[in-house]
């Protein structure tokens, strides 16, 4: 059984300097919600030298969620954090491209909205997640919809060595 996603962001606040170890144990703990790795097939097909070829890759409904089904957050990840979770269930940071085929097949669409600059800021992030919750409820989305346009998204690419961190979206 997860904890609820209220109970871990009283951990966050009350130690903001321990947010990303709260943010990693729980997501070790398995404390999502059940519908979190229910992967989604993106099927792509292209022609390389003259050649078709079909991927199939699969995909998470949603940004890193921390929660039971009822009481969840989307987590605040730094490019560290977001490829630790990859490499723990044998996945991928995507790049542009999978971003975009994401969004294509996506069965719900949000509007970004952003909040501010300040990307560390705690208030903020709590901002944001509170504006996605409000626009998935008025359009109808219940929690595990495959959503995406919501978040940007840290991406591979090919001129990444892992020093530098690429954003994308919006």
């Amino acid at each position: 059984m997860s904890k609820p996603g209220s109970s871990i962001l009283r951990e966050i606040v009350a130690s903001p300097s321990s947010r990303d170890r709260i943010i990693k144990e729980n997501f070790e703990a398995r404390n999502v919600p059940s519908w979190m790795f229910e992967w989604r097939p993106i099927r792509v097909e292209g022609v390389i030298g003259g050649k078709s070829y079909v991927l199939e890759y699969l995909a998470t409904p949603d940004y890193l969620s921390l929660g039971d089904d009822g009481d969840f957050f989307r987590g605040p990840l730094t490019p560290r954090l977001a490829q630790a979770f990859a490499d723990a269930v044998d996945a991928v940071l995507p790049s542009r491209r999978m971003v975009n085929e994401i969004y294509a097949n996506a069965n719900g669409k949000l509007i970004p909205q952003p909040v501010s600059h300040n990307k560390a800021s705690l208030e903020d992030w709590a901002r944001h997640e509170i504006m996605i919750q409000q626009q998935q409820k008025a359009l109808g989305l219940p929690s595990g919809t495959f959503l995406a346009g919501h978040k940007k998204d840290i991406v591979v690419g090919p001129n990444l060595d892992g020093s530098r961190v690429a954003i994308y979206g919006w």
